[in-house]
């Protein structure tokens, strides 16, 4: 890459901006498919996406997607709920796994 844009910025009567937008196409918008309303992604969350965003983002990898979804269609006091039952059951496995060991 490096070597392609300093043989831009060399070739005599070629301007290096006007070559990366025709090849970009920078005045052109392009559609994401994260843009195209989904119908069936219309409402609240289940009970099982709440969890799952909830164990996504209690061991922090949590997507992108999911934390928009969440914050455009979950309610908070599910998400609230979920995070205290979610803490309490891993503090209790965690618990229950040194007695064990221990």
């Amino acid at each position: 890459m490096q070597q392609r844009w300093h043989g831009l910025c060399n070739t005599p009567g070629n301007n290096p901006i006007k070559q990366l937008h025709r090849v970009y196409r920078v005045d052109q918008v392009i559609p994401q498919e994260s843009d195209k309303p989904d119908p069936a992604q219309a409402g609240e969350l289940t009970l099982l996406q709440v969890m799952g965003s909830v164990f996504a983002a209690g061991f922090g990898v949590q997507s992108r997607e999911n934390k928009v979804r969440d914050f455009t269609r979950g309610k908070p006091v599910h998400f609230i709920a979920a995070g205290v039952i979610f803490t309490v059951v891993l503090l209790v496995a965690l618990i229950a796994a040194v007695n064990l060991i221990v």
